[in-house]
Parts: structure tokens; C-alpha cells; sequence
């Protein structure tokens, strides 16, 4: 009844068309999910984990830092949160960003978003791979070893926590992205759906992601 989804977007400089493709699929998913009576939080992070201000802070919009039904038009809100602009580091920290965001500033910046009680459902959106597992000079590395271990272990159940990857696919899309390998393998570990970023229209992926929660949107 209760499902905590978090939203990891690539803010780099190629990301306009893909965060505004990730907007306009937002308000059917988060529609089907309200109606079929689902206790809803849901945020957005981006993959900067340089700007000090970003580094795993849920995205505000006024003075609603996530989503829940307190908020007017939850929708055009979290479409907002979504359309981050596209300034963002170039050193994507996707499962990092997510891992800061939970576990790190939960209970500090972001307090109030994520429940124990809750199932948690993860969506990272990114036409790079994940380099979170990378030493540099401002992180430390998160493998995707460390990563999954992390979320399989939040709930009592892996059923309950979910990853999905909207990716570049192996077979790439234009040149200058990267498939996102390390997103892809988080998926099949943690469980979620793999998507292609080229696909444009996300709201299939979100469609099967509903489905894992029980909602056939």
C-alpha cells in the first residue's frame, strides 16, 4: 500500500530531450498509482555528486522537496523536479546518488521520504553508464557490488525494492552516450525494468514498472 519512488536523472548537457521525454510520461504512472490507492512518496536526485548543493539532495520545487498528498498539483510539481536543467556534472553517479539520498541524508536534508514501512522503487535515467564505482577526487567509489547488497537489504523481502534503468542499450543510440552497463547490471540483480533511453516514449517503461507494483496502468 505504501511505495516510496525515487527518480535519478542525468542532469549533464545532453539530457534536454530525455528529462522533458521523462516529464511528459511522469503524470500517467503517478495518476494510475493515486487511483489505485497507493500511499505515494516520490523525489527526484540527480547524478551530480560534485555540486554540493545536488550530491543526493532531493530536488525542490518551492518548499516541497518530494511528493506525497499534501502537495498541490503533485503532477506539474514533479515535472518540474524532473525538467533539472542540463548544467550537471559530466561524472554520473547514478546508484550513488540514490545510495546518498537514502541512506546517507534521510534522515537529515531529505528526512521524511523514505519508510521503512514502504516498498522502494528506484528509476535512474541517464545516457552515460554509471561511474559511481570510480575513485575520484571528490568520491569515494560505490561499486555496484556494494550497491545492490545495500538495497537488497533495506526490505525483508527482495520483492519490495526494485531498480529500473531507462539506458543507453548495448547497441547505442547517435554517437557521444555510453550504454549504461553498471545501471543495467544493478537491474538484474536488485529486479526492475531495463529500457531504452532511444525509446522515447517512457511511459511504456513506467507502465511496466506499475505492473511490479501491482497497478496495471
Amino acid at each position: 500500500d505504501k511505495l516510496d519512488l525515487l527518480f535519478v536523472v542525468d542532469n549533464s548537457c545532453s539530457m534536454a530531450q530525455e528529462q522533458a521525454a521523462l516529464a511528459s510520461a511522469v503524470p500517467g504512472i503517478y495518476g494510475a498509482l493515486v487511483d489505485y490507492g497507493i500511499d505515494l512518496h516520490v523525489g527526484v536526485v540527480s547524478t551530480d555528486l560534485v555540486d554540493p548543493e545536488q550530491s543526493g539532495r532531493l530536488r525542490a520545487v518551492g518548499d516541497d522537496y518530494y511528493i506525497d498528498e499534501t502537495v498541490d498539483s503533485p503532477e506539474d510539481t514533479l515535472s518540474e523536479m524532473i525538467m533539472m536543467g542540463i548544467s550537471g556534472n559530466y561524472d554520473e553517479r547514478g546508484s550513488q546518488a540514490a545510495y546518498t539520498a537514502i541512506e546517507l541524508l534521510g534522515e537529515t536534508d531529505n528526512y521524511g521520504f523514505y519508510r521503512d514501512e514502504a516498498k522502494l522503487a528506484v528509476v535512474a535515467l541517464s545516457d552515460e553508464d554509471d561511474y559511481s564505482g570510480n575513485v575520484s577526487q571528490t568520491n569515494e567509489a560505490l561499486t555496484r557490488e556494494a550497491f545492490v547488497s545495500w538495497m537488497l537489504s533495506l526490505k525483508s523481502s527482495g520483492e519490495e525494492v526494485s531498480f529500473s534503468s531507462i539506458v543507453t542499450p548495448p547497441t547505442g543510440c547517435y554517437l557521444g552516450v555510453m550504454p549504461g552497463y553498471e545501471y543495467m547490471e544493478i537491474t538484474n540483480a536488485v529486479g526492475g525494468v531495463n529500457w531504452s533511453i532511444c525509446e522515447t516514449d517512457y511511459g511504456q517503461a513506467l507502465s511496466q514498472l506499475g505492473k511490479r507494483t501491482g497497478v496495471d496502468s
